[in-house]
């Protein structure tokens, strides 16, 4: 069964003459949105802040951040890579090489991730 273009063409064009009203909605909704985007103000995490955020994804308490909870923690914040990126940040900060940042280690730890960019909206 062949489908003769000239059809298939008028059949487009009945159906978006019909809904009109519905495709000016959704590009209303959508320029709408774009706008309400451009009306927010990003500001950085500052390393305080961040240093907190660090220190909630110490899940079990021990005063210690393991690359697990910071991958978990980072895969909450929607990060991309995230295990790759917590290993990264591991082995960046951790001074005594013991595969843990402790709170002595945080401070080089919040510096780095600094400089990714975390932003409140």
């Amino acid at each position: 069964m062949r489908v003769r273009p000239f059809l298939v063409t008028q059949a487009i064009f009945k159906l978006s003459f019909l809904n009109t009203n519905l495709f000016l909605l959704i590009i209303l909704l959508s320029t709408m949105r774009k706008a309400s985007y451009l009306r927010q103000v990003e500001q950085p995490l500052t390393e305080d802040q961040i240093k907190g955020l660090l220190r909630k994804f110490d899940t079990n308490g021990d005063g210690k951040l393991s690359r697990k909870e910071l991958k978990v923690g980072l895969k909450s914040l929607d990060f991309r890579f995230a295990g790759l990126k917590a290993w990264r940040a591991i082995r960046r900060a951790d001074a005594n090489k013991d595969g843990v940042i402790s709170d002595e280690e945080i401070n080089e730890l919040a510096k780095y991730i600094s400089k990714w960019g975390i932003f409140i909206a």
